[in-house]
């Protein structure tokens, strides 16, 4: 039932709105096949970047696939958290790590979605920020990667999707937006900050794809 919802979602409501707001075009979208478990690690603009990526996942991986946001946007309030959850499949985390509660700490939290065998959509920015500039990526996901070094990540770059719709924006202005996902990589680097800086690069390389 989780899977026809949310397949009915992506693959019917949210591309009937997308295409004619963005006329969104994927390149590469056949890695997102060549394996059973990954990470998306993509730049962010906009609220419609979490759409446009969910609505280009398999469909048999739908349910799996789980984009990281911040529980002190997405979840302020029960509802608010409950119809993230239902819409976008999300799994949401504080941005501040909890020394005292190990259940606030995010960083756990993302490890056991990927135990589990859950696939994640992160955002290493942690923000917004304007369109087609890139922020530099935090070292959380380097973090984790140092020890789950045997899970593959997938470098995205989204284009004009804050031109659509920017940070703070309500009505969304149409423009051509693309997906370009890269090849499928494994961590590299000795620290985290190495590993960020590689995926960095490798996003922003995407940019002249």
């Amino acid at each position: 039932m989780r899977q026809f919802f949310l397949n009915m979602i992506y693959k019917g409501v949210v591309p009937f709105i997308l295409k004619p707001l963005t006329g969104i075009h994927y390149k590469n979208p056949k890695v997102l096949s060549e394996s059973d478990q990954f990470i998306i690690i993509a730049n962010h603009n906009s609220h419609i970047d979490t759409l446009a990526l969910m609505s280009a996942m398999p469909n048999h991986k739908i349910t799996e696939i789980r984009p990281v946001a911040a529980g002190d946007y997405f979840g302020t309030s029960k509802w608010k958290s409950i119809i993230t959850k239902v819409l976008t499949n999300a799994l949401l985390i504080p941005r501040c790590c909890s020394l005292k509660n190990k259940s606030k700490d995010p960083f756990r939290i993302m490890m056991k979605a990927l135990k589990r065998g859950q696939s994640l959509i992160i955002y290493p920015e942690g923000s917004r920020g304007k369109a087609n500039e890139m922020q530099e990526f935090k070292n959380g996901i380097g973090h984790i990667l140092l020890k789950y070094p045997h899970i593959a990540y997938i470098p995205t770059y989204i284009e004009n999707t804050g031109k659509v719709l920017p940070k703070n924006a309500i009505i969304p202005i149409p423009f051509n937006c693309k997906v370009v996902f890269g090849d499928l990589q494994y961590c590299k680097g000795q620290t985290a900050k190495e590993i960020v800086t590689n995926m960095f690069n490798e996003v922003n390389a995407l940019k002249v794809t």
